[in-house]
């Protein structure tokens, strides 16, 4: 019997016996997190590390997707806790855990050891089971299996970069596999290059003095050029490398080798819970990652300092140049007995990769083209040398007058127009006024855009999400001697059918032709829309409205 704890489970968890159930927020890569929202995935193993370990039934748990920004809330319904990963797997259902791998070939455990080191799994792990629950105003809702089958590019935000990395994980499995069945290892270099091309542009100087320091290969593949580092320069490296068959390249042929560690996991998820390091390099890899995803997560994964350094394709040998936007383009890994294999990589422009460097926190140093030595070449690579800028200064601080609450005199609220071929919805008060969707901000930090998902899902059903709400600006008028602070907003696209919900003020809800709006429209609402609208014929009293500047 496996040595572990467990907890005991409740037929339903009840935070009312105690204090609110804790809310817990983890990020996950994309394809388990994919697995989750699609109600696939159902049981989550991690480290006990100190901020995990008061993980308890009946908490909620907020999965993130980094590439997407998606969020999903769950509740635990079981915690079990295990010596090692080894027993957890031996215990749990793994189908559960990973339901796209397959039982019993250990890359699961590979997987997680890649992601959490011997030194974290000696804290302990654990396991905890959950179920969806409906998701929050504003929240994602979990896909059904169908919807998760079936590829849509509107349904998630930056789609196309997550379809451009998902593209790049199978191509560099395939070719991770063949070399494999080739028994194909390169040699480890004299010295370290960082074009495909013998001799041209500098060394391993570029990185400093990494004598006893450790330092990141990002996309280190078959583990070539992480050894040489460790044997010529005295470095400890770490080799980090998504795609599973390329792990075992370099597992098999260097896991002897001291001074280097290679772990399977993707960089920034693996970034997010590692020790910062004193340098990273990445040669010719990190164009297959979204910049926008990888450089953040590089920023907090290097100490201040430390150097970054970036060999990236710059013209492709049919003479194709860099873009000067930040997305990716199809280009061919070239391979010498087998087809070539489509990838989709961010060839961006060297000013360009500056500023995006600039933007996440880093110095550029010096940016170098490197040509194909070849005259009838096209093939250019560029050479990027930056630098983790330090911490800012701690910020100034602020404080309250006194610790009592200031004297409310104030009313809050929003209002939402949604338009549609049918017109204008609007909903029947109790007291007989026609209205938009809305009502007041909640405090806890709720920001107008999440009010008004909120006020939308709670008194019409429908789901929208922040992103989808466009503020127009705020009007200001006084009622009963009470300051009246109403935020006008439009609604571009939103899911299902407006129904009245029950315990709800508002319901009766229909369409309404701008040119067919009814009498008795509610004040804030009629100033709203015209506010929206100045034309329509709409009296109310005065507000002061204030247009919020484009863009914000």
């Amino acid at each position: 019997m496996p040595h572990h704890t467990q907890q005991a489970v409740p037929a339903v968890p009840s935070p009312s016996a105690g204090d609110p159930p804790a809310e817990h927020h983890l990020h996950l890569v994309r394809r388990y997190y994919r697995q989750v929202e699609a109600g696939r995935k159902t049981i989550e193993a991690r480290v006990a590390m100190p901020n995990r370990r008061d993980i308890s039934i009946g908490d909620t748990v907020v999965f993130h997707d980094r590439n997407s920004g998606r969020e999903i809330d769950v509740i635990v319904q079981r915690v079990t806790s295990y010596r090692s990963f080894e027993e957890l797997l031996r215990s749990e259902d793994t189908a559960r855990i990973d339901p796209d791998g397959q039982p019993g070939d250990g890359e699961l455990l590979a997987s997680l050891r890649g992601i959490h080191p011997p030194a974290k799994e000696a804290m302990g792990v654990f396991a905890f089971a959950f179920d969806h629950r409906p998701a929050r105003p504003g929240r994602s809702m979990p896909m059904t299996a169908e919807a998760y089958a079936t590829p849509d590019t509107q349904r998630i935000p930056q789609e196309e970069t997550v379809l451009a990395e998902d593209t790049n994980t199978r191509a560099w499995q395939i070719y991770g596999q063949r070399q494999l069945d080739r028994a194909a290892s390169p040699p480890i270099p004299d010295r370290l290059g960082w074009t495909p091309w013998d001799g041209i542009g500098p060394g391993a100087e570029v990185l400093g003095d990494v004598t006893g320091r450790r330092v990141l290969d990002i996309g280190s593949g078959a583990g070539h050029h992480a050894v040489h580092l460790a044997r010529a320069r005295g470095a400890r490296v770490t080799g980090i490398e998504l795609s599973p068959t390329q792990h075992e390249r370099a597992v098999s042929a260097h896991s002897d080798v001291d001074g280097v560690e290679f772990a399977q996991a993707d960089v920034a998820e693996y970034l997010a819970e590692a020790e910062p390091f004193d340098a990273a390099y990445a040669i010719g890899t990190l164009a297959f990652v979204d910049p926008h995803r990888s450089l953040p997560a590089l920023r907090d994964g290097l100490r201040p300092g430390a150097p970054l350094i970036l060999s990236l394709l710059h013209t492709d040998l049919h003479g194709l140049g860099p873009s000067t936007e930040v997305a990716p383009r199809e280009q061919m890994i070239l391979l010498r007995d087998d087809p070539p294999l489509p990838t989709q990589m961010w060839v961006l422009a060297p000013q360009l990769w500056e500023d995006l460097l600039t933007e996440y926190g880093f110095r550029v140093d010096a940016i170098d083209l490197f040509p194909h030595p070849a005259e009838d070449a096209s093939v250019v690579q560029q050479l990027i040398r930056a630098r983790r800028l330090p911490d800012r200064p701690a910020r100034v601080s602020s404080r309250p007058r006194s610790t009592r609450a200031p004297a409310a005199h104030a009313a809050v609220g929003v209002g939402a127009i949604l338009l549609s071929e049918q017109g204008i919805l609007l909903g029947r008060h109790q007291r007989g006024t026609l209205e938009l969707p809305g009502g007041s901000v909640e405090g806890y930090g709720e920001s107008f855009e999440d009010a008004v998902v909120r006020e939308l899902a709670e008194e019409t059903g429908l789901v929208a999400r922040t992103s989808d709400v466009e503020l127009l600006g705020t009007l200001v008028d006084h009622v009963g001697g009470v300051l009246r602070v109403t935020v006008g907003a439009r609604v571009r696209t939103w899911q299902g059918q407006p129904l009245t919900q029950p315990d709800e003020s508002v319901g009766e809800w229909a369409w309404y032709p701008l040119d067919q709006l009814p009498d008795g429209l509610f004040v804030c609402s009629a100033q709203i829309l015209t506010a929206w609208r100045p034309d329509l014929p709409i009296d109310h009293p005065p507000a002061h409205f204030t247009a919020f500047a484009p863009g914000r």
